[in-house]
């Protein structure tokens, strides 16, 4: 007698590791859990409105995949920034009161996106000014052609 084999069930949730706590996501929602600095936990969560939803540049394939991977990027920095936040909320300092009464300004947004900005500045230069420069180091005296099959393995390599 033959077993009758089970359908996989196949989910679309996924999720990132935050500061003290997870970020869980699927389709039309959203949940970050975070443990604050007293040791609870602080759940919170976000409905998402799904892509078949979308107008119909969102369902384009090759669009779908771009927007989808920037998408992505915004929303893993946002939770990110957010689990900071929740981790760290404490007393502020004298100074960050005075900055924030007198001048308006929230120090700590401030400092997460000049963290943000010195960190897309340094995957750039580490990923792809790097390589290539090395590469052209090694290529100058072999004589190979940027278009050269070994130049860009060499790259790759990198």
């Amino acid at each position: 007698m033959k077993k009758k084999l089970k359908k996989p069930n196949k989910t679309n949730i996924g999720g990132q590791a935050v500061l003290e706590g997870v970020m869980m996501r699927g389709n039309s929602s959203m949940a970050v859990s975070v443990r604050d600095e007293d040791g609870i936990i602080r759940l919170e969560t976000e409905r998402l409105t799904p892509i078949k939803e979308r107008s119909f540049i969102f369902r384009t394939p090759f669009i779908r995949g771009v927007i989808s991977f920037f998408s992505s990027l915004l929303s893993g920095t946002r939770i990110l920034m957010r689990s900071a936040e929740v981790y760290g909320e404490g007393e502020p300092s004298r100074f960050e009161k005075f900055l924030s009464e007198k001048l308006k300004i929230d120090v700590i947004q401030i400092v997460m996106i000049i963290g943000v900005i010195l960190g897309l500045g340094l995957a750039i230069a580490l990923f792809m000014f790097l390589p290539n420069f090395l590469t052209e180091l090694i290529a100058a005296p072999l004589d190979l052609d940027k278009t050269s099959i070994w130049f860009n393995l060499i790259e790759g390599g990198f």
